[in-house]
C-alpha cells in the first residue's frame, strides 16, 4: 500500500480550499458561470478551474449545483461550439448569512 505524502495532503486541502471559495463565489453571483471566469477570477488556469467545478460537483456537504451545456456560434468561425455553464443553487450555511 503506497503511503500519503505531506505534499499530497497539503494539495488535496489546497484544492478543497479553492473548491470552497469558488462554490461561494458562483453562489453569490446567481448567474451560471463558465470556467474561464472561475479561472479568470481566481488567476487560475482554466484546466484548474475546470478540476475546481469538478470537485465541487463531487462533494457530499450538501452543496447543491449543476453542469449545464449549451451550444453557442464560434463570432471568429461562425461553427457551433459547446459551452458548459456552472450553477451553485444551494450551498449550506450562505442562506444564514446573506438571506
Amino acid at each position: 500500500m503506497q503511503k500519503t505524502t505531506r505534499r499530497q495532503v497539503s494539495a488535496a486541502h489546497d484544492m478543497d480550499l479553492l473548491a470552497s471559495r469558488a462554490a461561494q463565489w458562483a453562489y453569490r453571483e446567481q448567474r451560471p458561470v463558465t470556467a474561464a471566469e472561475i479561472a479568470a477570477h481566481f488567476n487560475l488556469p482554466v484546466h484548474t478551474a475546470r478540476r475546481v467545478i469538478h470537485a465541487i460537483l463531487h462533494r457530499v456537504d450538501g452543496t447543491r449545483c449543476t453542469l449545464e451545456m449549451h451550444t453557442t456560434l464560434n463570432p471568429d468561425t461562425g461553427q457551433k461550439r459547446p459551452l458548459k455553464y456552472f450553477t451553485v443553487h444551494y450551498l449550506p450555511g450562505e442562506e444564514n448569512r446573506h438571506g
